[in-house]
């Protein structure tokens, strides 16, 4: 049994609500919840991971392998619960997420230990921030310690280079649709006469803090 979320969500927390806008901590740190036959019950293993570890982790507990060496992004987890203390491989932890391909929305993030930098691709900012010293996120470091600041760009923008793009756009048939704007997806051209406010989108509002 696995648990675990697409996104959090922010409530004023850096001046924004909701998703999509950020890549603060309330917006990306999900739980991640996992239950094998084998785990004892209530450990908590403190290790930063990624989504994109599900499913290499689900097929090696099936004992399932990739259809190639090398397809998935991820890494299997089970050597955390299995194997604790044994070597886990430094990595960076990308996110990237867009709200409607806005330029509020062009963001693109790498977290390395216990830095990450958060990166505006269309402004071209970088903010850096040590999230065991500065959890909240409210001190840039990005100028202090440009070192770091360039690694980390560096270690993101090849990422991005490498990084498949959708080759096309495929059409969204009517039910599809439907489906979508009953989750709130999609807002319906005209919400009719009643004034309902359902499938509003609040607007940007990034705010600095102090």
């Amino acid at each position: 049994v696995v648990v675990t979320s697409d996104h959090g969500e922010e409530f004023l927390d850096h001046g924004d609500v909701l998703h999509g806008r950020n890549h603060f901590e309330p917006v990306v740190r999900v739980p991640l919840l996992i239950r094998p036959p084998n785990l004892a019950v209530g450990r908590r293993i403190a290790t930063p991971v990624s989504l994109v570890d599900v499913v290499p982790t689900v097929l090696g507990q099936l004992g399932i392998a990739p259809l190639e060496p090398g397809e998935l992004d991820g890494l299997d987890l089970r050597p955390l619960w299995e194997s604790p203390g044994a070597h886990w491989p430094q990595r960076g932890l990308f996110i990237e997420g867009d709200h409607n391909r806005s330029p509020a929305g062009m963001l693109a993030s790498v977290r390395r230990g216990n830095f990450k930098l958060h990166l505006d691709r269309a402004t071209d900012r970088v903010r850096l921030y040590d999230l065991a010293a500065d959890p909240g996120e409210t001190r840039d470091l990005a100028t202090p310690r440009a070192a770091i600041a360039q690694s980390l760009r560096k270690e993101l923008d090849d990422f991005l280079e490498k990084a498949p793009q959708p080759s096309e756009r495929l059409p969204v048939s009517d039910e599809d649709r439907s489906h979508l704007e009953s989750l709130g997806y999609i807002v319906p051209p005209d919400p009719g006469p009643s004034g309902s406010k359902e499938n509003e989108v609040l607007p940007h509002q990034h705010r600095e803090r102090p």
